[in-house]
């Protein structure tokens, strides 16, 4: 089973009679890249959230908040009536000695400094935890869930591109000898327009036809590139981790598709190579959002 870094969960809970949401996303990453957004009477709670989620996803950029429906439930909001007072009486003393016939403006009044004041409840931080995590676990069972659903069309298609590397590579095994063949047969005809009736030295054609054959062989690039192409289909059956280790293997199989296609001369096998180069790298696009 593997599982996609692209996942998505929300759910919403109580604290006493407060709702609150709490949502989780995630997008692709080379590591753990985790973002926790909480209301500030709660940043206590940060650590153990993170420490909760990072021991259940290894991969991804990861943002989850938590948030309430009534915005800040648990602040205290304190006005000083004898302070308000304080500064209303001195700000107009002020405007009639400057001869302003004005009364002081009530909205700049409540923005001068611990007019109001604000101040988060007395919560059991403890408690309060013991009721989110019940939340956050059924939070983080639905976001793998989705990123497992993910994973199942990743997996599917990937195996799909793996099988048509597969047939490629069969359809160019199956060209070998007709490049050998058609290599030989342009050599004699070369050989033959270069010394016209004169007497050939077999041994010598010989010699020089298999120098040749052997420097376009490919027979090795091919039982390589198919170890390579076994061993992602095993490490995809297999589950789990398997981005990294299936990006070394991609790399793999990419040089040895190289090299079939330095030494093929034949059109038909360079051909059917570009066809495994895009599988290849349309595999690696896909690999980039496994975790």
């Amino acid at each position: 089973m593997i599982y996609s870094m692209t996942g998505f969960a929300k759910v919403h809970g109580f604290i006493e009679d407060k709702e609150f949401v709490m949502e989780i996303k995630s997008v692709n990453s080379r590591s753990l890249d985790l973002k926790v957004k909480l209301p500030g009477f709660l940043s206590e709670l940060e650590l153990l959230i993170r420490e909760f989620i990072a021991s259940k996803v290894r991969r991804g950029t990861i943002t989850f908040s938590l948030f309430f429906i009534d915005n800040n439930p648990y602040i205290e909001v304190n006005f000083n009536d004898d302070l308000f007072l304080n500064y209303y009486n001195k700000i107009k003393d002020s405007l009639i000695v400057l001869g302003v016939n004005e009364k002081p403006s009530i909205d700049t009044l409540l923005t001068l400094p611990n007019v109001i004041t604000y101040k988060y409840k007395d919560l059991d931080i403890d408690e309060v935890f013991k009721i989110i995590e019940s939340f956050l676990n059924t939070l983080i069972e639905e976001f793998l869930a989705s990123r497992r659903k993910e994973g199942d069309v990743l997996y599917k298609d990937i195996k799909n591109r793996i099988s048509k590397i597969s047939e490629y590579t069969n359809k160019i095994e199956e060209l070998i000898e007709t490049q050998k063949d058609n290599i030989i047969k342009k050599l004699k005809e070369n050989i033959s327009l270069v010394l016209d009736d004169k007497q050939i030295d077999n041994n010598l054609i010989l010699h020089e036809i298999g120098f040749i054959l052997n420097k376009v062989d490919i027979t090795e690039e091919i039982v390589r590139l198919r170890k390579h192409t076994q061993e992602l289909e095993s490490l995809l059956d297999k589950g789990g981790e398997v981005g990294k280790k299936a990006s070394f293997i991609l790399q793999e199989m990419n040089r040895e598709t190289n090299t079939i296609a330095s030494k093929s001369v034949l059109y038909d096998i360079n051909k059917i190579v570009i066809d495994i180069k895009e599988e290849i790298e349309k595999i690696k696009e896909q690999m980039q959002n496994i975790e």
